[in-house]
């Protein structure tokens, strides 16, 4: 019976005011997101949710978040 196997985790660096593209809020913890600054390509990534603040900098259904340490 084949089985799936989650991606090994990555380190991400974050800087405090850097702005991300919100992209799904996975649960009230964690928040995937993606670089605003990145192309839409990119590979999105998972920050928890206290260490950001969600901002209504774009049109719905886009928001982008402000990482806020």
């Amino acid at each position: 019976c084949p089985r799936a196997l989650a991606a090994p985790a990555r380190p991400v660096a974050m800087a405090a005011g850097e702005q991300f593209l919100l992209l799904h809020k996975a649960n009230e913890d964690w928040w995937q997101v993606r670089r605003a600054s990145e192309p839409r390509w990119a590979r999105p990534f998972f920050v928890p949710a206290t260490y950001v603040a969600e901002g209504l900098c774009l049109p719905p259904p886009i928001r982008s978040i402000i990482l806020s340490l």
